[in-house]
């Protein structure tokens, strides 16, 4: 094992990268064409809070019109290994998931699903100055319940999508002390038809999504300035009882400290 990176990062938005965690060779948000080398071991943790002020209606479960907070918290733990010279493995379960207002008899997942991603990268070309990735994406529903608002879908089932990635670096030489940008695109299927979605609802579609990022890199000594755009399209729509069935994108700025050269 030649390296043990750490990285604790609090992201404060509502949404996560393509398969709701990163690992591997990424940004925050976005995946680039270069897998870990052979033996390398990468342990990547985060948190995500989400909260905003609503209110209750008439006719609903409360009684009259009355303010309340509603809100989401996960936290992700990835672990990848360098497994061959151009393929990795990252294994990430969900460790934590609010599930809101006691939904299923109780207030959060501890552990909730499991995310794996297989990712076949490293491939330079035009005198290492591109690198190009490919990845199989998969969702295992473990957790205690789906389809929670406040969070990327989830449909419950097993779900698995592809994915690939673009890389430039302006110096083929030393690519992580220099300007770098990533290019992500991919299809994502939630696998839900036939299955029951929302109280008894059963699904009749199975909804499939557009998956695209793009993420530029400025590393300085012990500093790296990001900027990444990250969202997706819907090709085939969840059905209208799905919380997270809106196209979304998020635009998200970053610093990332390296206490070490």
């Amino acid at each position: 094992m030649k390296k043990l990176n750490l990285l604790i990062i609090l992201v404060f938005f509502c949404g996560l990268i393509f398969a709701q965690y990163p690992g591997s060779e990424s940004l925050v948000h976005t995946q680039t064409g270069r897998v870990l080398d052979k033996g390398d071991f990468e342990v990547y943790t985060n948190m995500n809070f989400f909260t905003v002020l609503g209110q209750w209606k008439e006719g609903t479960s409360r009684a009259g019109d009355s303010p309340v907070n509603w809100w989401n918290v996960s936290a992700n733990i990835a672990l990848t290994f360098g497994l061959f010279d151009n393929f990795d493995v990252t294994l990430a379960p969900r460790v934590y998931q609010d599930l809101n207002f006691g939904r299923v008899d109780k207030e959060s997942s501890i552990p909730d699903d499991i995310f794996m991603t297989l990712k076949a990268g490293s491939f330079a070309f035009a005198n290492r100055m591109f690198y190009a990735a490919f990845m199989i994406n998969m969702r295992l529903p473990t957790g205690v319940a789906h389809n929670i608002y406040f969070s990327e879908y989830a449909s419950g089932a097993f779900e698995y999508g592809f994915m690939s990635a673009l890389s430039y670096y302006a110096d083929p030489y030393l690519p992580d002390r220099s300007f770098s940008a990533h290019i992500n695109l991919g299809w994502y299927n939630h696998n839900e038809a036939g299955r029951e979605i929302y109280h008894q609802y059963t699904s009749n579609v199975n909804s499939t999504e557009l998956q695209y990022g793009f993420g530029i890199l400025y590393p300085m000594d012990m500093f790296e300035f990001m900027l990444e755009v990250n969202g997706i399209n819907y090709l085939q729509q969840p059905d209208s009882v799905v919380y997270g069935r809106e196209n979304w994108m998020y635009i998200a700025p970053s610093v990332r400290y390296k206490p070490f050269s």
